[in-house]
Order: structure tokens, then sequence, then C-alpha cells
């Protein structure tokens, strides 16, 4: 077992993994059209005589939002919870099977296909202004209380929820992806990660200290190691409500707006970071891995905030997230003040 994870998720990934050779809930399809049928397969634990259940999870809840029975065999996830026909309420969610109360393998991410918002233009203190921004200013403007069109919903897209495992030359790093907030993102991301593209790659740029005095972000992504390289693709900008603060995975970009590629950051405090929000997609949390974050954040840095021997991030992987039978794993909390050192 990794040893990237705390001891509670060391625990949940041996459940899940143990359980994943005798029962699985798994959909048929990765996408799955508006008014079809979204299908999955269910297989129970070997011997089982307990109800099999599949419950519905939001991002961060430790209950249920909705519980259906299931038997061995095909079901229809959309017959089981017709919520998901909601355009207006649709949101991400995650599917949870259960036999009797315990928590069978990973969850399933449900993740709408809905009308993008997109990055209108950036302000100069760097505000950046979606179409609902633009929208709402028109209102204003004309006294026109109109609410927005109802986002059109396409269908959903359903996967494996994974954690993302950084390997670094300081230590392994764990990321849990928050498709709920950026789910283009996050899935560009795993993309990247599940093909193998964050293999021997430095963090080309620490800061630990902000000249006020704040702490700020590393930086990594960069194959060539300059800053300016990727992987060839972009993904545009969403408005992740997700504030960057300690611990939080966000993707970097260029001043173009939707330039995000493969260099991402991690952020090494709220102050320093706050001003980031809405202007970069914050797509994940770090919830294990501090130490090695705290030896990256203070490699000795030189010109242009470039380390002097930068640390590597020596590959990446996923692994299957733990079951959901409570709160999901918590982002780690940052170290008490008098034990950073500057």
């Amino acid at each position: 077992m990794p040893s990237c994870v705390t001891q509670a998720v060391v625990a949940a990934l041996a459940l899940c993994t143990a359980a994943d050779a005798l029962a699985q809930l798994t959909p048929r399809f990765v996408y799955n059209g508006v008014d079809r049928p979204i299908p999955f397969d269910v297989e129970a634990p070997q011997s089982n005589t307990d109800e099999l259940t599949v419950r519905l999870f939001d991002a961060l809840g430790a209950e249920p939002i909705d519980e259906a029975s299931v038997i061995e065999g095909g079901v229809d996830m959309i017959g089981l919870f017709p919520r998901l026909r909601d355009a207006e309420a649709a949101r991400t969610l995650w599917a949870q099977l259960y036999a009797g109360e315990q928590a069978i393998g990973a969850p399933i991410v449900l993740q709408p296909m809905l009308t993008q918002d997109r990055a209108v233009r950036s302000l100069p203190n760097g505000t950046v202004l979606f179409e609902s921004d633009v929208r709402e200013q028109r209102r204003q403007a004309s006294g026109d209380n109109t609410p927005d069109p109802a986002p059109v919903l396409s269908g959903y897209i359903a996967w494996e929820d994974a954690l993302v495992v950084l390997e670094t030359s300081e230590g392994p790093i764990t990321i849990r992806l928050r498709p709920d907030q950026a789910p283009s993102t996050t899935r560009h991301f795993r993309d990247l990660v599940e093909g193998g593209f964050y293999r021997d790659i430095i963090f080309h740029r620490v800061v630990n200290e902000l000249s006020n005095g704040e702490r700020f972000v590393v930086q990594v992504g960069d194959p060539t190691g300059t800053g300016r390289g990727g992987p060839g693709s972009t993904v545009d900008l969403e408005p992740s409500k997700l504030e960057h603060d300690y611990g939080v995975v966000s993707m970097a970009r260029s001043g173009a707006l939707d330039s995000g590629g493969s260099q991402f950051f991690i952020c090494l405090g709220r102050e320093g970071t706050k001003s980031l929000d809405g202007a970069y997609t914050a797509f994940g949390e770090v919830i294990d891995g501090r130490d090695a974050l705290e030896a990256i954040a203070l490699t000795p840095v030189g010109r242009g905030e470039r380390p002097l021997a930068p640390p590597v991030l020596k590959s990446a992987r996923t692994v299957p997230a733990p079951p959901r039978d409570g709160t999901p794993p918590a982002r780690i909390s940052a170290p008490p003040k008098d034990r950073i050192e500057r």
C-alpha cells in the first residue's frame, strides 16, 4: 500500500482494494446522453446476504442525499435517481455501492455535461469576468430582472473516482480531485497523469515567501523546465469556487485566459494566494504529504524564483479513491507559523 496517504486513507484504500476483488459498481459507458439510460453493472460481494444499495453523495457531505436499493446485475442510474433529470439542480455527485452499512469499492463520479460558463476578459486588477458576470452587469444596468436561462444538460459523464499520487524527490504528495468545482480541468489533469505525462519534471518555480512576507506557491508541470512548456493542448479557465489556500492545487496559465496546459501550482497559504481566486482554476486539494510539500517550498532559490537544486516530480499516478462512507479525506492543514522556516 502506498506510503503517501494517512493511516485513515490507507485503511480506506485497503478496504477498497479488497472489496474491488469481491464487488463493483461499474458504469458501462463514460458518456451518457440526456433522456437516455445511464447503465451500470452491480456485482455483489461473495456470499453477501446484506441488502445492496447505491447512495448518492455531494462533494463534501457526510450523509447521502439519496439512496436506492439495487440487485446484482444491470441497473439504470437515472431510473434509480430521477433527480438526475433536473438540469437546474444538476451538480457533480458521487455514487457509492453499499452492502448493508459497508461501503464497497471506489465511488463513481456522476458529472453533468452542462453549458460551460466561459471566461470573457480579465480586468486590470486581475479579476476575470465570465459570461454570467457580463449578463449580470447588463441586467443591473438596464433594470432587467429576467433570470439567466436554465443550463443545457446534455447528459452525464461517469467515471471511477481516483486520488492522484505525486512521487517527488522530497516524498509523496496525495491529491484529491474536485470535479464538482472544475470538471474540465480535473479530467484534463487526470488524462495527463494517466497518460504518463508527469515524469522527471522539475519544480521550476518556488515562491515560499512574497515581498510582504506571505507564503505563495510551488509550481511544476513543464517538461522543459523553463516555465514555457506544456502538453501541446489547453483547457479553458473555469469559474471554480474553491478558494486558494494552503494545499489547494490550481492550474497555471499565461496571460491568455484559456491557456491552462500541464503546469500546476500548490498553494502555501491563504493570504498570499487569495488574489488568485476566480482568476485561476483551483481543481484539487492535497490530503497527505505536508512534509514533502514543505521540503519543496523551503528549497533555496536563485534568480527568477528558480530553485538552485530543483526538486523533481518523478512520476504521477492515480489510485482508487476510498469509499464514501462519510466525509471525504480532508485537506492538509498549514504548519504552525513558528515552525515554518524562512
